[in-house]
């Protein structure tokens, strides 16, 4: 015997019928509310997240340029002292050739 037959073969089961079919569709609404409220605070979660990783990542490159700027100066840096010091060992060299040569035309003499 089916529920639908029992309630309509005895009028006062009706009343508890429609009480737990209430009661079945409250449960149902606030599952679905319930799961709206999670997708929702989710979506804010994701979104949050996204924000962060938007922000890590822009401090990440502005590091990175920073770091990529230093290295550019201290390259150039580098090759200044570099063309420096190339200049003063051309300049030893060439005293200490001028050196000897006086020195060897001294002794010649």
């Amino acid at each position: 015997m089916s529920l639908h037959l029992v309630v309509n073969r005895f009028p006062a089961t009706k009343f508890f019928y429609e009480i737990l079919c209430n009661n079945k569709n409250r449960r149902k609404n606030y599952t679905i509310t319930i799961l709206l409220e999670l997708k929702e605070e989710h979506k804010k979660q994701l979104n949050n997240l996204a924000t962060q990783y938007s922000e890590r990542m822009l401090i990440e490159y502005q590091k990175f340029s920073k770091l990529r700027e230093s290295m550019l100066e201290l390259r150039e840096s580098y090759e200044a002292k570099l063309k420096k010091s190339v200049g003063t060992l051309q300049d030893t060299v060439e005293g200490l050739e001028l050196d000897y040569k006086k020195q060897w035309v001294k002794e010649k003499d």
